[in-house]
């Protein structure tokens, strides 16, 4: 074990530096490493700077490599952090048509030749908010028109629907060729399909411009008075096979 340095060897370390002297109580020594810190009252002030320094330095030293090693680990640390957001998404229980109506057709003057006549079938909108793509189907069938007066029924296959047109309503709705359109005669027993939407198509919303209805009158049939027929349209989940 080293021995502790005495006030005498304190002398002898000033006398290096030209001091004989020194006051008790104007020194401290710290541990066995002999650190000197002279106080106030030494004749030559610059060794009491020296030591006082050399110990300021080495204490500021060590907090500086401290602060180093914890700025090391903290920038050698990646922190990272996610979550999950959820959401419950609900369609329709079907698909909806709404405005479905009848113009009445042109009144027509009898002349002994084959004629027509005209009246316009509306639907107003068709929208598929279901979120299936299950697909749909519109069908329209009407009975053959029949004169009230005397009970005379024109022959079937005489009044044709002109093809459908079909618009957007929504830009991010299906695009308009995923539903094929068809007209034909209505006036039989199975009628036509004029719209299917196929698979994963027609959803969103749609409008239908006004599909013109044609007439056709054969003289030899015709009977003058009033004639009339029932339209119907008929929507259903599912493209037709």
């Amino acid at each position: 074990m080293k021995k502790a340095k005495t006030s005498k060897d304190v002398d002898a370390k000033l006398q290096v530096y030209g001091y004989t002297t020194m006051t008790a109580g104007l020194l401290r020594v710290k541990s066995e490493n002999a650190i000197f810190i002279l106080i106030d009252l030494l004749p030559h002030p610059q060794i009491g700077r020296k030591i006082i320094m050399t110990t300021m330095f080495k204490k500021f030293a060590t907090g500086t490599a401290a602060l180093a090693l914890m700025t090391t680990v903290f920038a050698s640390t990646t922190l990272a952090a996610e979550g999950t957001s959820t959401t419950e998404i609900k369609g329709t229980e079907s698909v909806t048509l709404t405005g479905v109506s009848t113009s009445n057709f042109d009144t027509v003057q009898l002349d002994g030749t084959t004629q027509t006549t005209t009246a316009k079938l509306d639907i107003t909108s068709i929208i598929d908010a279901r979120g299936t793509g299950d697909g749909w189907n519109v069908t329209v069938k009407a009975a053959p028109l029949s004169q009230g007066e005397n009970g005379n029924v024109l022959s079937e296959n005489k009044l044709t629907l002109a093809l459908p047109a079909v618009q957007k309503v929504d830009v991010g709705s299906s695009e308009v060729s995923t539903i094929t359109t068809k007209g034909g005669n209505i006036d039989n027993a199975n009628g036509v399909n004029i719209l299917t939407a196929q698979d994963n198509g027609g959803m969103g919303s749609f409008t239908i411009d006004p599909i013109p209805m044609t007439l056709t009158l054969l003289p030899k049939e015709v009977f003058a008075g009033n004639y009339s027929t029932t339209v119907s349209v008929e929507l259903t989940a599912g493209p037709q096979s």
